[in-house]
């Protein structure tokens, strides 16, 4: 349709990665979610949502998804050995920035951590996470980085029975987003 934008989600099949997407389609964008197994995707999202095969580890696939979209949304995931972190969550990252910056994308989001600073790089996801920062900023690309302490989506993850575990002191308090909520912030609501 005419004056709506496309927004690659990559991942969009993801925990994190598909509430943003259907955030953005509820709000008026046409969504493209970039996507290893576009089968699995289709039939997990829906025909409503254009389905790019592709990689982030795939520099062509990266850019044949961004072709003609105004934003970006990055929510990856490596692990579980450093190396995958690095891979996906660095080089992935970085790859997706130079494939926006290259296609005129408007606005890059990528969700990274609250702890991703140079005091905690012996982790090696925040280490990766750090280095893709590091690799968007430097891309050229217009950028938002979203450092979140706790998604919304994950607490199943931390509940056993009726209570949430939380390892380790907090030195700050902990405020639990959720993805649609993240969606808003950056994206606004509604095309335009």
């Amino acid at each position: 349709a005419e004056g709506v934008a496309r927004f690659p989600g990559l991942r969009g099949t993801g925990m994190l990665g598909e509430p943003v997407a259907r955030q953005l389609q509820a709000d008026g964008y046409a969504v493209r979610v970039l996507a290893r197994n576009p089968q699995k995707a289709r039939e997990k999202l829906g025909a409503s949502f254009e389905v790019a095969p592709g990689d982030v580890e795939d520099p062509a696939s990266l850019e044949r998804a961004l072709a003609g979209c105004a934003g970006v949304h990055v929510n990856l995931m490596g692990g579980p050995r450093p190396e995958d972190y690095d891979c996906i969550e660095h080089l992935g990252a970085a790859g997706i920035a130079r494939a926006a910056a290259k296609a005129g994308v408007e606005r890059l989001t990528y969700l990274s951590g609250a702890p991703v600073c140079e005091a905690n790089l012996d982790d090696p996801g925040t280490r990766a996470k750090f280095h893709a920062e590091a690799a968007i900023r430097e891309s050229g690309a217009p950028y938002s980085i979203f450092r979140a302490t706790w998604m919304m989506e994950s607490l199943p993850r931390f509940v056993r029975g009726k209570r949430a575990i939380v390892i380790g002191r907090q030195l700050q308090r902990l405020r639990w987003v959720a993805e649609a909520a993240f969606e808003r912030r950056f994206w606004g609501s509604g095309a335009g």
